[in-house]
């Protein structure tokens, strides 16, 4: 077969499982069922583009930076910034706690309006406050600037439908076709004290698009530079993958 074949094989198998994932009956469980395939299928095709990378964090998350589109990716998340701020007393974040702290409280996501990730800031412009000192680059061990970005905020997600087949967070899917990424906020009892929460939502739709959109990339990709994806994985009969030759 030729190369073209063998993509045109390869693309068609996983849109045949997106079609399979899509039919998943309605239940309880459902959208955490089908989130879970979709990040599958993506750390799957991302396999055949940077087989070299180390570590599935790197992989994943270039995978998504290239192929899905998704611009609001490359955002801050506003609500993980503000907590990382308040953790983290240090006066060299002062300049920017100020400013972060002012924009968020003003949200109107704080008086029961539903608010896009588009309204968060994007990391140039949060990078332009940051900290140059070494010591202040990471204000909490495992936790850079980068990780509060949303392609690195939807690898945690991932983490979680794969390692613990649960979400992440307490965010409610309230529109069934949403396909875009949301804030909402909620309100818990502490005691005899009412306190304001705010949650990230990645609806299901969201993860599908993504998914889909990463397979139709894939394939121009593959195409365009003559890839066979197969050459990039390992079949035979051994399960440990060394052994098949």
């Amino acid at each position: 077969m030729s190369t073209t074949s063998h993509i045109d094989r390869f693309i068609g198998y996983f849109r045949e499982q997106m079609i399979l994932i899509d039919g998943i009956p309605k239940s309880e469980s459902s959208k955490i069922f089908k989130k879970a395939l979709y990040v599958s299928v993506i750390d799957t095709l991302s396999k055949c583009v940077f087989p070299h990378r180390v570590g599935n964090r790197e992989r994943f998350v270039a995978f998504v930076m290239r192929f899905s589109k998704w611009g609001e990716g490359y955002n801050i998340s506003m609500p993980h910034l503000a907590k990382l701020l308040r953790v983290n007393p240090d006066p060299a974040y002062e300049k920017l706690r100020k400013s972060i702290f002012n924009a968020y409280n003003s949200s109107v996501v704080h008086r029961s309006q539903i608010v896009g990730i588009d309204t968060d800031p994007t990391y140039e412009d949060i990078k332009k406050d940051w900290p140059v000192q070494k010591e202040c680059r990471i204000p909490i061990e495992g936790v850079t600037l980068e990780s509060l970005q949303h392609f690195n905020l939807l690898y945690a997600y991932r983490n979680s439908l794969v390692h613990e087949l649960r979400e992440p967070g307490y965010g409610a899917e309230f529109d069934e076709d949403e396909k875009n990424p949301y804030y909402h906020s909620r309100t818990i009892i502490d005691g005899d004290r009412e306190k304001r929460r705010i949650e990230l939502v990645y609806p299901v739709n969201f993860f599908r698009k993504i998914a889909e959109t990463c397979i139709s990339n894939l394939d121009i990709y593959l195409k365009d530079n003559q890839l066979d994806p197969y050459d990039y994985y390992k079949f035979g009969t051994y399960w440990i993958a060394e052994l098949n030759e």
